[in-house]
């Protein structure tokens, strides 16, 4: 049965990161609960609802931004003390706001990640992980991988605590004080950790492409299962809550496309069945449940990335305005005369906002010394790969309504819509000679804090894209970011290492240093860690997200190995490092070897992408004739007949993923390029009779030929 929540909007709190909102437990069980919000100006606050107020019973001074937020108590005791970390800080507060603990770690970086059981306190930032017990230090890592969140799980025989920490080396690390880290590789990029059961040793993690999975730290360690995120946004939360009142936990997610979605595990199915949802506009940043406004009634409550305080609630709309005194019969003397007064209070600040902008605007106008403060601009900004679409997406949200969005890229991209976008778009004449390929504006509607866009790249094309965020404020002013296109941009980092492909090679020697080597590899792939290797070697492994070909890298000091199934992943690096190197003033000794299948086996992984989109075009120029055959009552054939029942679909696919078949046949011209350059000779003049091969193409075999030929 499906889930129906209703929206409650509470207040806006102010800007907030991740994981910095939570509910506290009561301690009888019964009744309303508080609740503690963590945001970037440093308060921290805590309140219970009333009649949709916030009756706060503590809020703070402001102070450094706040990145994590976590309760904590005795063990096996209520977990009702409030921790918050900023900066390198761990402070504690009690239920009633008193201050009991300012601890400052020794971490060089800011807090990230932080979690507690007792009197055992686990902290990371980007790179460094401690184990603190009382304060004292137990346990310090390092890791080369950027650390995304961390968990602590309970330990079977009371071996201590156990830390679960995920990297973006698509891993997940069991430590202790007292075992060697179990290391278990799972198939995307972390982004959140959940415990399954407070007494199992099940983890559920989120994933960067929307996906969510469970892996069991048992006698051994594995994946059980994994969801697949289906075009969902990064999964920024998690938490369990019953929210049916049927004794069994749902899981709540908050996406990073502003999604919230509830599964229910189901006994008879191996994987989490989504049971209801509620899309907004904005990032959510925190999510929690429990009951906040109403005792009978449980409630989703969520803080988005603008600092929106809401709630998704089981009970009615109808008992919610009755409950609320919000009916037009019911409404007290006492709230009528509140929202007069609140009435009054808005057309105040309206009105001195506008006196203040007539008196700006005069001084700015009548004394040219004036000076104009700009306003920081705080974005939130992603440039991340989708894997099953082979496209970049492109998310900007900012705290206030964006204006407009201007996009400038000085290497050849595409640039997709998605379908969630109401802004108006308009693309402007640019001239390629000038390092200028791409001009588009985009002017959102009122009130849009939050613009997407997929960016389609090229292999072997590298450059910067330039977002230019202006906001509807005064002082009008932009802000620009920037975002690097990388040569190699669609691949991933991936495990495994196929030994029955058919390998090219390419060597390096020289006098460079293992940093350099390193800083090199980033330059031409993404996810590139951003730590030079802990140990003498560094080993990266990649996967093409577009052709499924892969790249292994194995370099060290004085050396470099690459291997891939694609002549042109080859001839992208060779290019790269030979340039990076003669900047650096590095003598290099390269070598290559070519497998003799690998153009055959490259042109067999195209082959289906080829015959798909071909199919898809010509199954699109049909639609219109068909359609004007079914007019005049013309009865058609079955196969012609299920090309008009999949018309939607077809258009879809056209739509989404426009002039993919000239990608294809793009990717082949450049291989045939690549491969003459190795073999050393110049290829570019058979381009136009390859172009009339790919013309009437059917069959792998004809192209096998055409480039086997001297």
């Amino acid at each position: 049965m499906e889930l129906v929540l209703n929206r409650i909007d509470y207040s806006l709190v102010g800007p907030t990161s991740r994981h910095t909102m939570k509910i506290l437990p009561n301690p009888d069980g019964k009744g309303l609960q508080r609740i503690a919000i963590g945001g970037h100006d440093g308060v921290v606050q805590i309140f219970n609802i009333k009649k949709s107020t916030l009756v706060h019973s503590f809020k703070s001074l402001p102070g450094a931004k706040i990145n994590r937020l976590e309760l904590g108590g005795m063990k096996d005791h209520l977990q009702d003390k409030v921790f918050i970390a900023a900066n390198n800080e761990v402070r504690g507060y009690n239920k009633k706001g008193k201050l009991f603990l300012a601890f400052e770690t020794t971490l060089t970086e800011p807090i990230q990640h932080m979690t507690i059981s007792g009197s055992d306190l686990m902290v990371a930032s980007f790179h460094s992980f401690q184990h603190y017990f009382d304060c004292v230090e137990k346990l310090n890592a390092t890791f080369a991988d950027k650390i995304t969140d961390i968990i602590n799980m309970p330990s079977p025989n009371n071996e201590g605590v156990r830390t679960v920490i995920a990297c973006e080396d698509r891993t997940l690390r069991l430590v202790s004080e007292k075992r060697q880290a179990v290391v278990v590789e799972i198939g995307s990029r972390p982004s959140c950790l959940q415990l399954a059961d407070e007494e199992d040793l099940h983890v559920l993690f989120g994933a960067q492409d929307g996906s969510i999975g469970l892996v069991s730290f048992g006698f051994n360690a594995q994946v059980r299962w994994v969801l697949e995120g289906g075009g969902s946004g990064c999964v920024n939360c998690m938490v369990h809550f019953d929210m049916s009142g049927d004794g069994q936990r749902e899981l709540i997610v908050g996406r990073d496309d502003g999604l919230i979605e509830v599964f229910v595990y189901d006994p008879m199915q191996e994987l989490p069945v989504k049971r209801a949802s509620y899309a907004c506009t904005e990032s959510i940043m925190s999510v929690q449940a429990g009951f906040v406004s109403s005792p009978e009634h449980p409630e989703i409550i969520a803080v988005t990335y603008t600092g929106w305080f809401f709630g998704l609630t089981t009970e009615s709309k109808e008992s919610i305005n009755l409950r609320q005194g919000d009916g037009p019969t019911n409404m007290s003397s006492e709230m009528q005369e509140r929202l007069q007064q609140l009435r009054l209070e808005i057309d105040e600040i309206e009105q001195k906002v506008v006196r203040e902008r007539e008196k700006y605007k005069q001084t700015t106008q009548t004394r040219p010394d004036a000076l104009s403060i700009v306003p920081k601009i705080e974005i939130n900004e992603k440039f991340t790969l989708i894997p099953n679409e082979a496209v970049y997406l492109l998310s900007i949200e900012v705290q206030t309504p964006i204006d407009n969005v201007l996009i400038q890229s000085e290497t050849p991209l595409r640039i997709l819509d998605v379908e969630r976008n109401s802004a108006v778009v308009s693309h402007s004449a640019c001239d390629p000679e000038m390092g200028n390929h791409l001009l588009v504006t985009y002017r959102c509607q009122v009130n849009t804090t939050r613009l997407e866009v997929k960016v389609q790249t090229t292999e072997g094309q590298a450059g910067q894209l330039r977002a230019y965020v202006t906001v509807s404020m005064q002082p009008k002013c932009c802000r620009l970011i920037k975002f690097t296109v990388r040569p190699l941009s669609l691949h991933q980092r991936s495990h495994d290492l196929a030994l029955d492909r058919p390998y090219n090679s390419l060597r390096l020697t020289g006098a460079f240093s293992l940093a350099e080597v390193h800083s090199w590899i980033g330059m031409c792939v993404p996810e590139v860690p951003d730590k030079v290797p802990l140990t003498s070697e560094g080993v990266l492994s990649y996967k093409n997200s577009f052709l499924d070909t892969v790249l292994h890298c194995v370099y060290a000091k004085g050396k470099a190995e690459f291997k891939s199934d694609n002549m042109s992943t080859i001839a992208v690096l060779k290019d790269v490092l030979t340039k990076e190197a003669t900047a650096k003033s590095v003598d290099l000794d390269i070598s290559c070897e070519i497998h003799p299948e690998s153009t055959a086996w490259m042109l067999g992984l195209v082959h289906p992408l080829l015959a798909k989109q071909r199919q898809l075009g010509a199954e699109n120029a049909l639609l219109a004739p068909l359609h004007e055959l079914q007019q005049q009552g013309v009865t058609l054939p079955a196969n012609y007949q299920s090309i008009l029942d999949s018309e939607t679909e077809i258009v879809e696919n056209m739509k989404s993923q426009p002039a993919q078949l000239e990608r294809l046949k793009s990717i082949i011209c450049d291989l045939l390029v690549d491969i003459g350059k190795f073999r050393g000779g110049n290829a570019r003049g058979r381009l136009a009779q390859l172009r009339d091969l790919l013309e009437q193409y059917t069959h792998p075999d004809t192209l096998i030929d055409f480039f086997l030929m001297a």
